[in-house]
């Protein structure tokens, strides 16, 4: 959701972390790796994503935008 004054920038990032029945789990989801995979130095907006089958297998992503 975009509110009053924020904007997307034109870049995109995101970095992820996957796990598996909540005992062993791989991968960065920080702003700073998602900065770093879109290239990004000035952050605009950013959002996080899930997806969980079961609890059995998760991924959990960070999603930024910005220049």
């Amino acid at each position: 959701m975009v509110t009053d004054g924020a904007r997307p920038g034109r870049r995109t990032g995101q970095s992820c972390a996957t796990g598996v029945l909540g005992l062993a789990s791989w991968g960065d989801m920080s702003l700073a790796a998602a900065k770093t995979n879109g290239g990004i130095t000035r952050v605009d907006t950013l959002d996080f994503s899930s997806l969980n089958i079961l609890g059995v297998w998760m991924k959990n992503c960070t999603v930024i935008t910005g220049e």
